[in-house]
């Protein structure tokens, strides 16, 4: 898919432990984000938030690294407020990231760009997991297409099919010439298979869901599936791991992470996109002793880890192979690094 210019990404920041510092600086702030997203080349479309936390919603070039936008949007504003405040913090922002595009806001909507149809376009567009397979953010052009700046942009697009969706925040994800969406409907998270050419529903599996939101937000999924093979992997909102395989969706193997690792529900649920290494499925947990689920509702301050920030399961039989980290969960998403010629 080399739809870029219709790829707006959605960054969410929040204040170190959530305390209230844009209180009396809120709009100076809202105004410096967009100084700093501007200056590293982008486009704040809309910038907003309270005073614990920022929504920033931003169009970047194609070849920007959202890692690196991140990291700048950060540090900047970070200095800024330090010297302008009189509060000297060594990190004003934590930062947590969606991705979004307008095409998956109430309707998903398809242009003939993204569609084989398209002349010198690709043939099967792939986009197996969140921030594509080489976590890069950008999609691969075909063969035949020298450059973005080689693609038929004068052509104009048009609608192939449209989709409704459920509640949720994540992506979807492209393989197989199909298009794969994760939300959820009538207290159900749902995974639905369609045809990227037609349109078509080729399956559709549910799960019961029983999820509250502690802040009033949808109840649906907050990160995308994960494709690898024959076997696609969502990790939902309320800490549910499910393998299916991506010819007909049947259900290979669930693990309700909350349950077996006694998680306390973070702010917004779970929302980490799963990482497939070798035979091993792996997802931010963040469990805690079971004690800790008398504490109350937000109080995250006052919860204990228990060693299972990060847990591998077999992609096979979902039986775990490993976990490590003594911290809560947070809304990254693992990744592998490149160190000496190798992934790890």
């Amino acid at each position: 898919m080399s739809t870029h210019h219709q790829l707006l990404y959605h960054f969410v920041f929040s204040t170190k432990n959530r305390k209230p510092y844009l209180q009396p600086d809120r709009e100076q702030v809202f105004d410096y984000l967009g100084g700093t997203v501007r200056g590293i080349g982008g486009v704040p479309v809309r910038i907003g938030g309270w005073i614990d936390h920022v929504h920033l919603l931003v169009k970047l070039k194609t070849n920007h690294c959202v890692a690196d936008c991140m990291r700048e949007i950060k540090s900047s504003s970070s200095k800024w407020f330090n010297v302008n405040s009189g509060k000297q913090l060594l990190h004003f922002f934590t930062f947590r990231f969606t991705a979004c595009t307008l095409l998956l806001l109430g309707w998903l909507c398809l242009p003939a760009a993204a569609i084989a149809e398209q002349p010198g376009g690709p043939t099967a567009a792939s986009w197996p997991r969140f921030l594509n397979s080489d976590f890069s953010g950008a999609a691969k052009l075909a063969e035949n297409i020298g450059s973005v700046a080689d693609w038929p942009w004068q052509q104009p697009t048009a609608c192939r099919w449209s989709l409704p969706v459920g509640d949720g925040y994540g992506l979807g994800v492209m393989d197989q010439d199909a298009y794969f969406h994760f939300d959820a409907i009538d207290g159900q998270e749902r995974l639905r298979k369609i045809d990227m050419q037609s349109g078509e529903l080729l399956w559709s599996e549910t799960n019961p869901l029983l999820y509250r939101d502690l802040y009033g937000y949808e109840t649906g999924p907050r990160c995308s599936p994960t494709i690898d093979g024959e076997q696609i992997f969502t990790f939902g909102v309320a800490g549910g791991l499910t393998a299916r395989n991506t010819r007909d969706g049947e259900a290979q193997w669930r693990v309700e992470t909350n349950e077996k690792y006694h998680v306390v529900q973070n702010f917004f649920g779970a929302g980490s996109s799963p990482l497939v290494l070798g035979d091993a499925v792996i997802v931010m947990v963040g469990g805690s002793p079971v004690a800790d689920q008398q504490i109350a509702p937000g109080r995250l301050e006052r919860v204990s880890p228990d060693g299972s920030l990060v847990v591998a399961f077999d992609r096979h039989t979902g039986k775990e192979l490993w976990k490590c980290g003594d911290d809560l969960a947070s809304y990254s998403c693992p990744r592998t690094i490149h160190i000496n010629d190798h992934d790890y």
